[in-house]
Formats: structure tokens, C-alpha cells, sequence
């Protein structure tokens, strides 16, 4: 599951509508945007979603930098943060939550190579299930090594072996009987677009 842009986007509005200390009509003063839009954009009701336009305004209305709207780095009560060695996240409690995760069970790692190109890159993080350790034919999961996590897709055969394929062509894939090193499933990736 990749967490769209539009959800990041709600939750940075709640952030910036919270730490300005302004009621949501206070902010929409501030920031001249429309109080029945944002009303909208938080309804559980309503479709709509903050489109790339009302983003950029608001950068500009909080003096924020451009892009600042699509990140995860948010804080706040909406949010848990995961962290790997390289990256610090903030995962909305609410998107947990619906996809009926145990916090606890949450760990976040950064991709570092090319081997699962063009699904995930080299900078791109994934917060991992510990808990779920099954194998469902085609599921992305992270397999310990002596020296760090990997990422692969896991491919079940009718002969019962499995294959252990990276997305990428270049890096060759394994078959084995068994798979006794799994971290947990990959259920988020976070692109890195820097």
C-alpha cells in the first residue's frame, strides 16, 4: 500500500490549522482560503481531496517550501512516528487503524539499492508487519540477512518451492524449499523524492 498524496496532504492541514492557534475559519482568514472547502477536504461524507493548486497556496500562506504539503514529516496526536537508522516518520493512527495494525508490530526500513526497481528505489522507506510472517504468493517482505533487512516478493509454485524475486531483472532470484528469515510483510512504502 502506497499512502496517497491527498491523505498526507489532510493531515499537514491539520498540522498547520493546529500550530497556527487559529480555529479553522481563523486559518482560512489567514491563509484566504475557503472555510467550506477545508470543511470538505475533513468530511468523512465528502470525495474531496486537496488538489495540487490548493497545496501550493497554502505552502505559500504558511511559509512553508514548496512540497512541504506532500511529506510525512508531520507531527501531532494524528500520528505515530516510525524509525529506521536513516529516516524518522510520522504514520497517521488513523490509517493504522483501518488497516487493523498493531502499533507494536510496526518496524520502518530504508531501501538501500536498486534491486526492487521500479516498485521501490534506493531512499525509499517501508514500514513493515513483524507480526505477518505468512507468505501470500506476491507480497512484498522483508528477509533478514546476516548484516542487514532486504526487501523481496515472494512468489509461491505449485511445486511448493518458493521464489524469492527482486523486481529488478539485473539481480537474480532464488528458489528454495523454505523461508525461515522473514522480518514481516510490507504493508507502506514511502517514496523519498529528494
Amino acid at each position: 500500500i502506497i499512502m496517497e498524496v491527498h491523505k498526507i496532504r489532510e493531515i499537514n492541514l491539520k498540522v498547520l490549522i493546529k500550530d497556527s492557534g487559529e480555529s479553522v475559519d481563523g486559518f482560512c482568514k489567514l491563509t484566504n482560503t475557503s472555510p467550506s472547502y477545508i470543511s470538505q477536504v475533513f468530511s468523512t461524507k465528502s470525495e474531496k481531496k486537496i488538489g495540487d493548486r490548493f497545496a501550493r497556496k497554502i505552502e505559500i500562506a504558511c511559509k512553508k517550501p514548496t512540497g512541504w504539503m506532500d511529506k510525512t514529516d508531520f507531527d501531532g496526536d494524528d500520528a505515530m512516528f516510525i524509525e529506521s537508522p536513516a529516516d524518522r516518520w510520522a504514520i497517521p493512527q488513523a490509517w493504522i487503524k483501518s488497516q487493523q495494525l498493531n502499533p507494536d508490530s510496526l518496524e520502518m526500513i530504508t531501501i538501500k539499492s536498486d534491486s526492487m526497481s521500479p516498485e521501490l528505489n534506493d531512499g525509499d522507506s517501508v514500514v513493515l508487519d513483524k507480526s505477518d510472517v505468512v507468505i501470500e504468493d506476491g507480497q512484498l517482505y522483508a528477509l533478514t540477512t546476516p548484516t542487514s533487512a532486504i526487501v523481496r516478493r515472494l512468489l509461491l509454485r505449485a511445486d511448493g518451492k518458493i521464489i524469492i524475486k527482486a523486481d529488478n531483472t539485473a539481480h537474480a532470484e532464488l528458489i528454495v524449499d523454505a523461508v525461515d528469515n522473514i522480518k514481516g510483510r510490507v504493508v507502506l512504502m514511502i517514496r523519498n523524492y529528494s
